[in-house]
């Protein structure tokens, strides 16, 4: 058993560790994914704040009067702002799947690993229990036979 069990030992920790790799990895890219989620969501939220900034200050000048040209132009910059809103809530939303599905993968690796590492801990176990059996075997042999001796 206790040859076996080493070989099968071996075997495991080097999966174990292979799995770990694939782990910190995923974790890794899991944390720049989210990094970079982060930072496209103040991204927006800075735009929002911008656009409903220069939609009053303008709100408010367009009170006192000014040129229909210069409302206009005014006009086509709201509609700028509000498609570069639309098209970073399109890359959130793009994003947040992404993350979602590298979290489920990311959870999936880190339970295998898991997995791996506990069947690598009952193989150690037990080479430790079939060895510590020998020890006291052989204790027992050393004390019966110095027994005898006396």
């Amino acid at each position: 058993m206790k040859r076996g069990e080493r070989r099968r030992s071996q075997r495991l920790d080097v999966l174990n560790r292979l799995q770990s790799h694939r782990e910190r990895t995923k974790a890794t890219t899991l944390g720049q994914l989210r990094r970079h989620y982060d930072d496209q969501d103040r991204r927006l939220q800075s735009l929002r704040v911008y656009r409903e900034e220069y939609r009053r200050q303008n709100l408010d000048a367009a009170s006192q009067g000014m040129p229909m040209a210069h409302l206009n132009r005014i006009h086509r910059f709201m509609g700028q702002l509000d498609a570069a809103i639309r098209q970073q809530e399109a890359l959130l939303h793009r994003l947040r799947d992404e993350l979602e599905s590298e979290e489920r993968g990311w959870r999936e690796v880190k339970a295998r690993q898991q997995g791996m590492q506990r069947l690598l801990d009952e193989s150690r176990a037990r080479i430790r229990a079939y060895e510590n059996k020998l020890e006291q075997r052989a204790l027992d042999e050393l004390s019966g036979r110095s027994s005898t001796l006396d």
